[in-house]
């Protein structure tokens, strides 16, 4: 898709769209210290953001696995662990 045309698409939304790169289980799991299994079965069980290409399939955007990983920062800090 050429730069006019991404940019005509998003004059017609309303809005910016930024692209995400988007990432292999692989790449997540390394990513992560995980086994692939690891990443499937947080994936079946909602805790991991995932976009579904197909039923065999699935991809996720760096930016959600990057605040995925902020997020059990956070819930493993100190303050956090003091509100329990």
């Amino acid at each position: 898709m050429g730069r006019a045309m991404a940019e005509d698409t998003d004059a017609i939304w309303g809005a910016r769209i930024v692209m995400d790169r988007l990432l292999k289980v692989q790449e997540v799991a390394e990513m992560l210290g995980l086994a692939r299994g690891t990443i499937y079965h947080k994936i079946s069980e909602g805790k991991l953001p995932c976009i579904r290409l197909s039923a065999r399939c699935v991809r996720f955007q760096e930016s959600a696995i990057k605040q995925f990983i902020e997020k059990l920062a956070a819930d493993q800090s100190p303050a956090a662990q003091k509100n329990r």
